[in-house]
């Protein structure tokens, strides 16, 4: 009954291990660490950067939490939508804090879709790619800001 105990005991090991040691940022659909800057250049940055990638800004709460807003493009109808369906906007929530024990500020973003009047879809990691750009894009501006 029990002969596969230790390889059980083995995989549940090595699942509870992989969970320590974990990025702060890494519950976040997508997350970068900054370093050598402030949360309120960050803030500005990212209202610069998801307002040029056609984003409305929705929601500011503070100056480290933004609620960003856009109509569904083409292909965000066919990946997440039903084909000829015209009502879908894309969600994305922004926060910017401090680092514990750290000079450094983590960008974490979570996306959701709203399909008609449907409550919002968290994305799934699968979505992951171009958030994790638009949070790459603030970094790199904030770096030139900081440079200059």
């Amino acid at each position: 009954m029990f002969k596969n105990t230790p390889k059980y005991l083995l995989f549940l090991t090595l699942i509870m291990s992989s969970c320590v040691g974990r990025h702060i940022g890494s519950s976040s659909l997508a997350f970068k660490e900054i370093e050598g800057t402030t949360i309120s250049q960050v803030s500005e940055v990212t209202k610069q950067v998801f307002k040029n990638e056609g984003y409305t800004l929705v929601e500011e709460l503070g100056s480290d939490s933004f609620q960003f807003e856009r109509t569904g493009n083409r292909d965000d109808t066919l990946r997440w939508a039903h084909i000829g369906s015209t009502d879908l906007r894309m969600r994305v929530n922004v926060s910017i804090e401090q680092m514990p024990d750290s000079q450094n500020i983590l960008v974490r973003a979570d996306a959701f879709k709203i399909k008609g009047s449907w409550a919002p879809e968290k994305l799934t990691l699968v979505a992951r790619h171009p958030y994790q750009k638009s949070l790459e894009t603030i970094a790199m501006k904030v770096n030139e800001l900081v440079k200059k």
